[in-house]
């Protein structure tokens, strides 16, 4: 059985890569979009690029958290 100091320390290490992934595929979607994509996320008009941003998010993260358990 592991310590508690490296449950927490893999727990981490987890969450640091997941913050790493979630940059970079905002970083990858703002290449492959027209335009910047900062600029359209935070626009008061809709744009569709919000909900592929979002879902980029989402996917990453469960892929996280699948590699968690």
């Amino acid at each position: 059985m592991e310590s508690l100091g490296t449950d927490l320390a893999v727990t981490l290490a987890y969450g640091a890569l997941g913050l790493v992934l979630m940059a970079g595929a905002f970083v990858l979607l703002d290449l492959a979009t027209p335009g910047r994509l900062g600029e359209l996320l935070v626009d008061p008009e809709p744009h569709p690029a919000v909900h592929v941003t979002a879902v980029v998010h989402l996917a990453t993260g469960a892929i996280i958290a699948a590699a968690i358990l």
